[in-house]
């Protein structure tokens, strides 16, 4: 588990903290969890197998068929207090209440959209010149 300047805790590498990708999640030998874990209220990410192996429809593909379906959701924990690798229940933002296990405190979203393409870069400029610099 890594911490951050913020406080904010996550399993830097999940199949290590939290499970393996394939087959059935492993339990984590320790958490280095903050003092007070989560509490009541707090947003938090839940993790739970779906679909364990050889549960998944017939037509998926044979390569996906040999990993369970996992799930991932974020909501607010209610639960009293708990700690990560935890059974614990949480709110979704809709309103939802999902059990799961505890995997993150605090999460954010951190995707963006990759590298700039140097390709996609062009076009604007490209296209004003094609319009004749109107636009």
């Amino acid at each position: 588990m890594s911490q951050n300047n913020m406080g904010v805790q996550r399993a830097s590498d999940f199949n290590q903290a939290v499970g393996s990708v394939v087959g059935e999640p492993e339990e984590p030998a320790e958490y280095n969890v903050l003092p007070r874990g989560a509490r009541r209220g707090d947003w938090v990410e839940i993790w739970r197998v779906i679909l364990p192996v050889g549960t998944r429809a017939p037509q998926v593909p044979s390569d996906t068929a040999k990993v369970p379906l996992e799930m991932r959701l974020r909501g607010f924990l209610l639960d009293e207090e708990a700690v990560l690798g935890q059974e614990v229940v949480i709110q979704t933002r809709i309103g939802r209440e999902v059990e799961g296990r505890l995997v993150e405190l605090h999460p954010r979203w951190d995707h963006d959209f990759g590298l700039p393409q140097p390709e996609l870069l062009a076009i604007g400029q490209e296209l004003r010149k094609i319009q004749g610099g109107k636009g």
